[in-house]
């Protein structure tokens, strides 16, 4: 049992140095062009090329105003065709829990020990009697 474990922690500490340090260098510049990117902005859904620079979305629209905007340097990626869309986060709840939080006291944006009092007092005020 001793060697098994041994085994399992050498083998975990020869991934860890292996991985590489993460960086503290800035990402680099990336242009998509050529593509069909979904902006989700209701005025303008739908555009041609995206930059991302120091890792966020700097600008969205047409390959023309987009490529002007780039910084000399920036990785160019051609779509040809190929859709975008942004990120999805799952922003998901347990049924039990999510209910029991909804009807807890909600106490995160509390500013004294007054409005806790109050709030504490509100929520034992609506709860109705036990026979």
């Amino acid at each position: 049992m001793r060697t098994r474990i041994l085994a399992l922690f050498l083998c975990l500490a020869g991934l860890a140095t292996a991985m590489p340090a993460v960086s503290q260098t800035p990402p680099e510049d990336l242009l998509l062009v050529g593509g069909r990117i979904r902006t989700m902005d209701p005025a303008r859904p739908w555009a041609e090329a995206v930059l991302i620079s120091q890792g966020r979305i700097a600008r969205v629209g047409s390959d023309a105003e987009v490529v002007a905007a780039a910084p000399k340097g920036a990785k160019v990626v051609r779509l040809d065709g190929k859709l975008v869309l942004p990120g999805f986060i799952d922003c998901h709840t347990h049924f039990l829990q999510g209910g029991y939080a909804l009807s807890s006291i909600q106490l995160k944006d509390v500013r004294s020990p007054q409005e806790f009092a109050a709030r504490s007092a509100a929520k034992v005020a609506a709860r109705p009697t036990e026979h």
